[in-house]
């Protein structure tokens, strides 16, 4: 409880922030109050928003990680000296002829030794072991690992550019094809400091022609310094943004996308409404380039949270239904979840998109249901399906997705196709859903709804899962089971108990807890490499956990800390 009474005592000052006072953020640490991690596609990046929260430094920052550095740092799991490479031990309490340590690590280990008497090295290579206090409050056997650092390897930092104090969240897209500049990707970010949606390109290379992404938002033109442009900063400038006269409203938290980028929702809680931005996959400057603000969404039953899209179906995609992307959004203060609709007006000269809700759903699973958190949308079996279907009917990705280049409908094949797409669309999504009446993961799936004009998913709760104090976000992936396949997850995050809930999505039960440090805030899943990477928002740091249960001793466990643990300085 004192976790929480402190974050409020500081959210309380974040209104009265002076844009601009105080000292640069600490060019020496790339973790500062994290708010939103985000992967880029093929997890080789790790992207950080800093928020700043305590005040302490003129703005807050948006980091680039290096993940093949970070990974490589990483203990390696083993059975046998067998798994271990350059002549490394296996840390077991099985194997005879070692001198192992007192509580063994269940890693390969360097042989400290000779080959008459093989002896077992520490467990941290780049840092030492904690202790029993220590990990009281920092869940990890080994001590923090320095991001900036080159001791083992390429450093984990990269780069990093300078946003606006108070950022709640962060996504990352592809773009659809390279620009000329090379980028190849955009992050989004809700600062609540301006109240702007600040929006970075990811570059493929780096200003001396490395292969070291870089992050692009304008900060090196004049008057910069450093930071985001303000053309990078988006949602303040009605003239120019829409026709409707609107900026984006005070207190943006959640956002997501739709899978293509060009649709972003953002959820405004003080003002029970969300806001809706257009991407532009342009170059350059001007707003034919980047997010423009274009409608708000006001009047909702309660204060909006959290947001998920809801996946397009290829099925929608075959038969040419209207695009008109979908969102969820849960509420504080009312027992219903909206689901919102993007109409993007595109036969107006000039386009006029706008937002409403077709419908909503009433929260019954729960005692009360007043005040759900976040939420995750888990589409893995149904694109499943859509994928053995376009592989069965030799479907190309580019048809599937976007209905270019396809055979003529009627060739057998690929009618074959559609009608496997349609029977794919049956296959509900899953839902989940943190509330915190009681604190409880919320599981349910879709159920489609037929309409005049295109149908639409929308969720039915049949389970209530409960969760440990303060339920937060939650967020789907996949973990690699003990023959070695990836099967479906959610986890459910609780700030206050420094808990996330593993919940086994197929098997519908609850699998386990993963104790984390203090105040975790964001997760992001690396299903490819079986980890979970957590921000810790209270001590600055990014926590490592093991996602494989072919590691027996450490699946569900944190394994590394990247970045120092550092306690606020109004907790000190």
């Amino acid at each position: 409880m004192a976790e929480r009474a402190w974050l409020a005592s500081v959210l309380l000052l974040a209104g009265c922030f002076p844009s601009g006072a105080g000292v640069d953020p600490p060019s020496d640490r790339s973790v500062y109050f994290p708010v939103g991690l985000a992967l880029d596609g093929d997890a080789r990046h790790l992207y950080i928003a800093n928020s700043d929260f305590d005040l302490q430094y003129n703005a807050g920052t948006l980091e680039n990680w290096d993940l093949d550095a970070l990974r490589a740092r990483l203990p390696v799991a083993c059975k046998s000296d067998g798994d271990c490479a350059g002549g490394q031990l296996c840390d077991t309490a099985s194997p005879p002829g070692h001198a192992h340590n007192p509580v063994p690590s269940g890693w390969c280990v360097a042989n400290v030794g000779t080959a008459d008497a093989p002896k077992a090295g520490g467990p941290c290579p780049y840092s030492r072991e904690t202790t029993a206090a220590e990990r009281e409050l920092y869940p990890s056997r080994c001590a923090s690992i320095d991001p900036q650092s080159s001791a083992g390897g390429s450093p984990i930092h990269l780069n990093s550019v300078r946003i606006g104090a108070f950022a709640t969240d962060l996504i990352y897209r592809a773009r659809p094809t390279p620009d000329d500049a090379g980028h190849t990707g955009r992050l989004f970010v809700p600062v609540r400091g301006d109240a702007t949606l600040h929006w970075i390109d990811v570059t493929s290379v780096a200003d001396d022609g490395s292969a070291s992404p870089r992050l692009d938002c304008g900060q090196t033109e004049p008057g910069a310094d450093g930071a985001c442009a303000t053309d990078h900063r988006r949602g303040h400038d009605a003239g120019a943004e829409n026709t409707r006269g609107l900026t984006m409203l005070p207190e943006p938290f959640g956002i997501d996308a739709d899978a293509t980028g060009d649709w972003i929702m953002i959820t405004n809680q003080s003002s029970a409404a969300t806001g809706l931005f257009q991407n532009l996959w342009g170059s350059g400057n001007g707003f034919d380039n980047g997010p423009s603000y274009q409608y708000t969404i006001a009047g909702l039953s309660g204060q909006p949270m959290g947001v998920a899209s809801v996946p397009r179906s290829r099925a929608a995609v075959a038969l040419g239904q209207p695009h008109l992307p979908e969102f969820l959004v849960t509420l504080r203060g009312s027992a219903q979840l909206d689901l919102l609709r993007v109409y993007p007006d595109s036969d107006s000269n000039p386009p006029r998109p706008y937002a409403k809700a077709p419908d909503s759903t009433v929260i019954v699973a729960n005692a009360n249901g007043t005040d759900s958190r976040g939420m995750a949308v888990d589409a893995l079996e149904r694109e499943a399906e859509e994928r053995a279907c376009a592989t069965r009917n030799g479907v190309s990705d580019e048809c599937a997705n976007t209905k270019s280049n396809c055979p003529d409908d009627a060739d057998p094949a690929y009618a074959a196709y559609v009608a496997c797409v349609q029977q794919a669309a049956a296959v509900p999504l899953g839902v989940f859903v943190t509330n915190r009446e009681p604190a409880s993961l919320l599981v349910g799936q879709t159920r489609t709804v037929i309409a005049d004009l295109a149908s639409y998913d929308v969720p039915v709760f049949q389970n209530s899962v409960p969760l440990d104090l303060g339920p937060a976000r939650v967020v789907t992936g996949e973990i690699t089971d003990a023959n070695g396949d990836r099967e479906p997850r959610a986890f459910a995050v609780s700030f206050d108990s420094r808990r996330v809930l593993i919940y086994d999505i197929a098997r519908a039960q609850a699998e386990g807890e993963i104790i984390t440090g203090r105040g975790p805030q964001a997760i992001a899943i690396d299903s490819a490499h079986a980890l979970a990477y957590v921000a810790h928002f209270i001590d600055s740091y990014i926590g490592v956990v093991d996602l494989d249960q072919r590691h027996t001793a450490t699946y569900g466990a944190m394994i590394a800390m990247i970045e120092r643990p550092v306690a606020p300085r109004a907790s000190k």
